[in-house]
């Protein structure tokens, strides 16, 4: 499997909005878009067609006039834009979004709140009518892959929750409420409309497993909770259940396989991450943490060493079925990418952007009072 990947360039807040899962395509966007904003652009476009490109100008149009951006990235491909939200000074959002299949989102409000923008106005039908035979095959070849692949993905999430199974009779839930509360004393601050929000760190894709640095580079204080047989999640759900309480505003993030596992959490008030990492994530260096104070916490004595030693060797055939099916995922998700990038190719052709960077243009001034 391909080595972790540090994406987002510089210290953007940058995050994934969905996840190819065990269950399949999971999206949060109605989590983390709805509502979100005074006025939502949503995108219509095939591959090619110029999407992520069109975010990411209007996003550093905004940047370049005082507003604060926030990215989502492509699960599936993470050099590539899904959404950016953009606040101004004075209290005024925007946001754009790519709107088109698997993560088909739609306007509630078509006038009011949201906005649709079809980026097909801008290419040839003709062309592609002409090459819809190559089309057709791509996109078979594209799905099938794609189906490989979370047949792969939901193998892997029985994987973990046969580890899970094993797991969690030798810990103790008293002893994971006492070190949450622990770990979060001077790490909340109770708010009077604390928020939890959905932001994940990583995702499996084309480009294999693949982490984005927005936990630690925005953090002022990082704790690693060291991944053993699972025990990190039991513990990070317990943090999260202990913020709720305690009225904290966070960014949750969950496990990009196991959608109903949390893998990190970023208190907002006091700038504290807690981020759990698997064996794989504990050899890469800490680079990414220059600014924050970190701490590594060893979790292999949270769970009863009699009872672990009867549940080791479960445990560990478990992990070993995840990884192996994990890595098979990647495969898949690299077939995919070929017919991808082959399906791209033929709608870049067809595509007429310099009408498109004119149409930009427009936007950013109707965004923008100018």
């Amino acid at each position: 499997m391909q080595n972790l990947t540090q994406g987002a360039p510089g210290r953007e807040w940058a995050f994934f909005a969905a996840s190819n899962s065990r269950d399949g395509f999971h999206s949060y966007y109605e989590q983390c878009f709805r509502g979100a904003v005074d006025v939502l652009y949503i995108i219509k476009g095939g591959p090619g067609t110029g999407k992520s490109r069109l975010m990411r100008e209007l996003a550093e149009a905004g940047e370049a006039r005082g507003w604060r951006a926030e990215y989502y990235y492509c699960s599936s491909d993470p050099t590539s834009l899904d959404a950016v939200l953009l606040y101004g000074a004075h209290g005024q959002s925007v946001g754009l979004l790519d709107g088109t299949a698997p993560h088909t989102f739609e306007p509630r409000m078509a006038g009011v709140r949201e906005e649709l923008i079809d980026l097909g106005q801008f290419w040839c039908s003709a062309q592609l009518f002409e090459q819809r035979g190559e089309i057709g095959k791509l996109i078979g070849q594209k799905n099938e892959s794609y189906r490989a692949a979370y047949r792969y993905l939901r193998a892997a999430g029985e994987c973990l929750d046969n580890g899970r199974d094993a797991l969690l009779p030798c810990l103790s839930g008293r002893r994971l409420e006492r070190l949450a509360a622990r770990l979060l004393a001077g790490a909340t601050q109770r708010e009077e409309s604390g928020s939890c929000r959905t932001g994940l760190r990583t995702s499996i894709g084309m480009r294999g497993r693949y982490t984005l640095p927005t936990y630690e580079e925005k953090a002022t204080r990082v704790c690693y909770l060291e991944d053993y047989y699972g025990v990190g999640y039991e513990l990070a759900e317990a943090i999260l259940t202990r913020g709720r309480e305690a009225g904290a505003s966070m960014i949750v993030s969950h496990h990009p396989v196991c959608p109903d596992r949390v893998d990190a959490l970023h208190f907002m008030a006091s700038g504290v991450s807690f981020i759990v990492r698997d064996a794989e994530e504990r050899a890469q260096p800490h680079e990414r943490c220059e600014n924050a104070a970190v701490r590594c916490m060893d979790l292999r004595r949270l769970p009863d060493a009699t009872l672990l030693r009867s549940a080791r060797e479960r445990l560990r055939t478990a992990a070993r079925g995840y990884e192996m099916m994990l890595e098979n995922a990647c495969d898949c998700m690299a077939t995919v990418a070929q017919a991808h990038f082959a399906l791209e190719s033929i709608y870049t052709a067809a595509m007429d952007f310099d009408a498109k960077e004119r149409y930009t243009v427009a936007l950013i001034g109707k965004i923008f009072g100018e």
